[in-house]
C-alpha cells in the first residue's frame, strides 16, 4: 500500500487517493515520484514532486522526459487534463475517481512526447469529452493554451467526431486547495455530529 508523505496528507491527499495510481507512483522519503509514459505506454521518466511553500515543486529525473502521467480505464469517454501529476491526483480525488475518466497530468509545458501521447488518447482510445482542469497561474494557462491548440488542430486534421472540450476551473483557482478545503469541511462536519 502506498502511503503519502505527511506534506501531501496536509494538502488533503490520502492513501485511498493514491491507490488508483499506485502502479505509476513511488514514495521515497518526503518525495513523490510520478511515472510519465509516451504514446506507446513505455516509461520515459519520473516527475519528482517535493514539498515547498506555498506550492510543491516539480522537476524530472536526470535524463527523463515529460510525457503524460495518467491512470484510466480503456476505452474511456472522458479525459481530464491537468498541469502535472499532483493536480491529476487532486482532481481525481475531488471527483471521487470517476471510472469513465482518464486523469492526465502533462507535467508542465507539453513537449513532443506529451502531445503524441495526447494524440493517441484522442484518436485511438475513444475519448469523446476533454475537460481542461488548469489553475489560474500563468504557467498553467500556458500549458492549457498549448494543449488547446494541439487538440483543436488534431480534431480538424483527423476529422474527429464530436469532441466536447471545455473548461473545468478549480474552485478558488487551485485543485489542491479546493480538495483540502472540502476534506477539512467534511472532517469538521463529522466532529460536529
Amino acid at each position: 500500500m502506498l502511503h503519502p508523505p505527511a506534506w501531501l496528507a496536509r494538502l488533503g491527499l490520502n492513501t485511498a487517493d493514491l491507490a488508483p495510481f499506485a502502479d505509476e507512483l513511488r514514495v521515497e522519503g518526503d518525495t513523490l515520484l510520478a511515472r510519465h509514459r509516451n504514446q506507446r505506454g513505455s516509461p520515459i521518466g519520473w516527475e519528482i514532486i517535493t514539498p515547498a511553500c506555498p506550492q510543491p515543486n516539480s522537476r524530472y529525473t536526470v535524463g527523463g522526459q515529460g510525457g503524460a502521467f495518467r491512470v484510466f480505464p480503456t476505452p474511456c469517454p472522458r479525459l481530464v487534463l491537468t498541469n502535472g501529476a499532483l493536480q491529476a491526483l487532486a482532481v481525481a480525488a475531488f471527483e471521487g475517481h470517476r471510472h469513465d475518466t482518464a486523469y492526465v497530468g502533462l507535467g508542465g509545458h507539453p513537449g513532443a512526447a506529451a502531445r503524441a501521447t495526447l494524440t493517441n488518447y484522442l484518436v485511438r482510445w475513444g475519448v469523446q469529452e476533454v475537460e481542461h482542469a488548469f489553475g489560474e497561474s500563468d504557467a498553467e494557462l500556458d500549458v492549457y493554451s498549448t494543449a488547446d491548440t494541439h487538440i483543436v488542430g488534431l480534431a480538424e486534421r483527423r476529422r474527429l467526431g464530436p469532441l466536447g472540450w471545455g473548461p473545468m476551473p478549480p474552485p478558488g483557482g487551485c485543485w489542491l486547495k479546493a480538495l483540502s478545503l472540502v476534506r477539512k469541511r467534511a472532517a469538521s462536519g463529522r466532529r460536529g455530529s
